[in-house]
């Protein structure tokens, strides 16, 4: 009798094992190696443009698990990928229009299709005094920037109110909410909502004492607000 029942542990054990080995393993598969489903198609993507950069949003995407990145394509090619809803694309150049579209993806490597496309044209340079190549439905403020020294002396290599690069901050009653560089011609263009701003350049702006030279501007509801902002560069 114990022979029989060393003889049923010894075979039965080492099935019973492996079925259970089998059972459990089947069970422990992780849900990005079940995972087959892909992403919702990311929606309300919106850019904000400059001279320099072009700032992309969009809403959160959905997905049966979760969503761990998005994909993000300039003209068709691959751009970069992020974890946020937020891009930023800082090489591009003024009065060249991108279009942009965003996907989602998840842990298991399923990938949405790509958003309805958004096209924008940074916007460094003035047509006939107008501001050009900007959304026309949006508003924001654009212009040249101008050196003007408070006791100039003009002259044909070096004249008055010569337009000059620099960085600049935009802000609204002491926060700032957003920044612009003028291009080598003197133009800028930044998107924002209308209301009254600060422009306050940058501490090592080639300007003359530049932290007390600020300039307030109110930018229009009904399109893009064109100034042109003269600040003294100490150039005597």
């Amino acid at each position: 009798m114990t022979a029989i029942k060393y003889m049923i542990r010894y075979f039965l054990c080492p099935v019973f094992l492996l079925v259970t080995s089998y059972v459990f393993q089947g069970c422990s598969s992780t849900n990005s190696e079940m995972d087959s489903l892909a992403p919702a198609v990311p929606s309300n993507l919106s850019a904000t443009t400059s001279t320099s950069q072009i700032a992309l949003s969009w809403s959160e995407s959905t997905d049966n698990v979760g969503v761990v990145g998005y994909k993000i394509f300039r003209d068709g090619q691959y751009l970069q990928s992020v974890g946020t809803m937020a891009a930023l694309d800082s090489d591009v150049t003024g009065s060249i229009q991108h279009c942009y579209t965003v996907s989602a993806y998840d842990a298991a490597g399923n990938e949405s299709a790509q958003s309805t496309p958004i096209c924008t044209t940074p916007s460094s340079t003035l047509i006939n005094g107008q501001c050009s190549v900007v959304p026309e439905t949006a508003t924001g403020l654009c212009g040249v920037v101008l050196r003007g020294p408070i006791t100039p002396v003009c002259n044909a290599i070096d004249p008055c109110d010569a337009p000059f690069s620099a960085g600049f901050q935009l802000k609204k009653d002491g926060v700032q909410v957003s920044a612009f560089r003028s291009g080598s011609d003197g133009c800028f263009a930044v998107q924002v909502p209308s209301g009254t701003y600060e422009v306050v350049p940058d501490a090592d702006a080639p300007i003359l004492f530049p932290e007390s030279q600020t300039r307030s501007v109110d930018v229009r509801a009904d399109g893009w607000t064109q100034v042109e902002l003269t600040f003294d560069t100490g150039i005597r």
